[in-house]
């Protein structure tokens, strides 16, 4: 039986009024909606819809997963969970990019008058700078396209580099970020959606290379350096001779 909210008309008014009550999905159901009818009179009209006003399908996906993302980092802020092993910045430019999909002045408008960075900056410098990954088919992908590519949505601290562990060592590249992009669609790595790191290579002055890879010791089942992800000091990892020295 149909109820009254997914009767609602797509009119900013009536949307304003009840959006207290509605439920995350039901507004992620209205955003695909309208998109996909390009519905006229609603808060999303001022979108660029193209030449031929041709709302594509995968506008409405992305700007759903991005609803899904802000849902999730709003939780986490309202009951107060840890953010220490947040990306604040990231997420902060996620809500950015969502308020962009409706309208680019007031996106313009909360970059501006947001304080969110000016509190951060007085966090307490996060000494551990670098994930290492395992990287069994990451590290062939990265020699191949100086790129990292996980799941979407997968959370990570704020971090300068990656490091990757394969074969029972870490690798000696260690690359700097240039540009991460969580949601990103079907591309030349994957199909589907995933969070993909773009990642510098030798010679940039931002790289860094060990002298030699950093082996590791352990033996036997779950002794592997790093199983998900592992967070180091980029200084330790150039100081160590073993993965025993981090």
């Amino acid at each position: 039986m149909a109820t009254r909210a997914t009767r609602l008309p797509y009119t900013n008014g009536a949307l304003e009024h009840r959006l207290p009550r509605l439920s995350w999905s039901v507004i992620r159901k209205y955003c695909f909606e309208m998109l996909s009818t390009e519905a006229s009179g609603n808060i999303f009209a001022r979108i660029n819809v193209g030449s031929h006003g041709f709302c594509s399908r995968l506008l409405a996906e992305s700007m759903s997963v991005a609803v899904e993302r802000v849902r999730k980092f709003r939780n986490r802020l309202a009951h107060h969970d840890s953010m220490i092993n947040v990306d604040v910045p990231f997420e902060v430019r996620q809500i950015i990019e969502l308020a962009g999909y409706i309208d680019a002045a007031a996106a313009g408008w909360l970059e501006k008058r947001s304080e969110v960075m000016s509190v951060y900056g007085q966090r307490p410098r996060v000494v551990a700078d670098t994930v290492v990954v395992p990287a069994r088919n990451a590290w062939s992908l990265y020699e191949q396209c100086r790129a990292y590519v996980c799941q979407a949505g997968r959370v990570f601290r704020p971090i300068e580099r990656i490091a990757f562990y394969v074969d029972r060592e870490i690798k000696p590249d260690i690359p700097a970020v240039v540009h991460r992009r969580d949601n990103a669609s079907k591309s030349i790595w994957t199909d589907g959606r995933q969070q993909v790191f773009l990642l510098t290579s030798p010679g940039d002055p931002k790289h860094r290379q060990l002298s030699t890879a950093l082996p590791h010791a352990g033996s036997g089942r779950g002794s592997a350096f790093v199983q998900r992800q592992r967070y180091v000091p980029l200084h330790a990892l150039e100081t160590a001779r073993t993965t025993a020295d981090l």
